[in-house]
């Protein structure tokens, strides 16, 4: 920033006088900034309204699911021993359903004290705990569990760790006991360790049911006392679950699978009765579900369509910000900002679209329109808005939920599209139209009209502004010749005056 002090010479306030010049100067670039001001807020509404296009694309797409109307509800006679959650490929009907197994882990524990607690805790290294034990020596620096390898030798590891289909783990002997049983725990052995200081032994089971449990190793006899052979380990081996459904035998490994359609869920011994039916409430839930997002869609671009522009509340300039609180500020840019897509041709051609899809006919389809299944707009002066006939809606769902399927998926075999396909595709262009016209904030480059109208703006914008302070400098310069002028005056004047008083004298 140039320092410049003017005025010195005549008593005039140049620097003022200069600002002023230069403010009436500015007011052609303010209005080029209020212009791009207000292209970037009309791109800005563009674009969430084209987020909420995109995002009600995705449900529009989804209602061609058969998932949305083959809806299931499974409900047990005696739920404590089992439960099942239906897909839509289960039939309607009732499973008989009599656990004979459950799946359980497998198990065991020290056949006796450790010594852990005596000896300082778990928070202690292994070399304390396990002071009589030889961690280097080899055969004792190596254990197995379900054929995942933990040794404590550092080279062992190094030339085993790559061998393809040997998992090795190494564990570091000055590490405490707690520590080295997360390590064992967050290992591919698929096994949870514990060690208790009350009764101080180590409790292990695997982490699914089902599985076996294969140690192998002089630590884990030795230091753990873990030593299947030996009966006071208390060793349980997991057992399968054994269920018939149905009259047909199943053995499964976990007591949560999928037979028949039907996700079962295994509690206890026992028998109970699953009765699938069809869940129409959850049909109806979808079908709501997707009336309201196409409403609150329709009221998004309603809003934008009728919200009251502002005219007297252009965008502030700096100086009209530096003059006003931040109230004031807020409350001017409240309405300054809105109405710029007030009566906007493309969301009315946007809103066309979609009105016309949701309210047109599809030839070939025994219920063919939404009117016919309770939805419909009742009033031209509901801008588009759908209501629903829930009575109506229901019973349609309760005597033909294939048929309302059929009119949002279509009939492929018919090569008929669907309410959902007309709708996605409607979609697809006004989301295009919409991109053309303002970008996607994903774009590096942005190509838009109103991207390339802001660019150029931006570059007139640079140009005026590079042309005023060339101006402003020419300005200074002639205030200065004019400071100048006006001492040279003053000076040949203060010599005359000396002359005629030398005269006279």
């Amino acid at each position: 920033m140039t320092f410049r002090i003017g005025g010195l010479g005549s008593g005039m306030d140049t620097q003022g006088m200069l600002e002023q010049i230069m403010k009436a100067e500015r007011m052609p670039l303010n209005r080029l900034i209020q212009q791009r001001q207000i292209l970037q807020w009309k791109q800005e509404d563009y674009r969430a309204i084209n987020t909420k296009l995109l995002n009600f694309r995705s449900t529009a797409f989804d209602m061609r699911l058969s998932s949305k109307f083959t809806v299931r509800s499974a409900t047990a006679t005696n739920p404590d021993v089992a439960t099942a959650t239906p897909t839509a490929a289960a039939l309607s009907g009732n499973y008989t359903v009599e656990v004979q197994q459950v799946a359980t882990r497998s198990t065991g524990n020290s056949y006796e004290s450790i010594g852990v607690k005596d000896n300082g805790g778990a928070s202690k290294p292994l070399t304390e705990l396990f002071n009589g034990y030889n961690f280097q020596e080899e055969g004792k620096n190596t254990f197995t569990i379900n054929g995942v390898n933990f040794t404590f030798d550092q080279t062992t590891f190094e030339e085993n760790k790559d061998k393809e289909g040997e998992p090795w783990v190494y564990l570091d002997p000055s590490r405490s006991l707690t520590a080295t049983l997360n390590t064992i725990n967050n290992s591919p052995a698929g096994v949870n360790l514990f060690y208790d200081s009350t009764e101080d032994k180590v409790f292990i089971a695997t982490k699914e049911t089902g599985k076996e449990l294969v140690i192998e190793g002089d630590f884990l006899k030795e230091a753990f006392k873990l030593d299947f052979d030996n009966l006071d380990s208390n060793y349980k081996e997991g057992q399968k679950a054994k269920v018939v459904v149905n009259g047909y035998l199943l053995e499964r490994e976990s007591n949560e699978f999928s037979f028949a359609g039907l996700n079962l869920r295994i509690k206890e011994t026992g028998t109970t009765t699953i009765t699938v039916n069809q869940d129409n409430s959850r049909i109806f839930d979808n079908v709501k579900d997707f009336v309201e997002k196409y409403n609150e869609l329709v009221t998004a671009i309603n809003e934008k369509l009728f919200e009251e522009r502002h005219r007297d509340y252009p965008p502030l300039t700096d100086e009209q910000r530096e003059q006003m609180s931040e109230w004031e500020i807020k409350r001017w840019e409240e309405r300054s900002r809105t109405g710029h897509l007030r009566n906007d041709r493309l969301l009315q051609s946007v809103l066309t679209d979609l009105r016309n899809v949701m309210g047109g006919a599809i030839s070939g389809l025994d219920i063919n329109m939404l009117s016919q299944i309770g939805i419909e707009s009742r009033h031209y002066a509901d801008r588009g808005i759908l209501t629903i006939n829930e009575n109506k809606l229901r019973k349609a769902i309760e005597e033909n939920p294939e048929k309302i399927y059929t009119l949002f998926a279509g009939d492929s075999s018919r090569g008929i599209e669907g309410l959902s396909q007309r709708l996605t595709r409607a979609l697809d262009r006004s989301i295009g139209r919409i991109s053309s016209e303002a970008g996607r904030s994903t774009n590096i480059v942005d190509q838009s009209f109103i991207g390339r109208s802001i660019q150029r703006l931006n570059r007139q914008i640079d140009t005026f502004e590079e042309r005023l302070e060339r101006l402003e400098e020419r300005y200074w310069r002639q205030f200065v010749a004019m400071e100048k002028a006006l001492d040279q005056m003053h000076s040949q004047s203060m010599w005359l005056n000396q002359q005629l008083m030398g005269m006279f004298g």
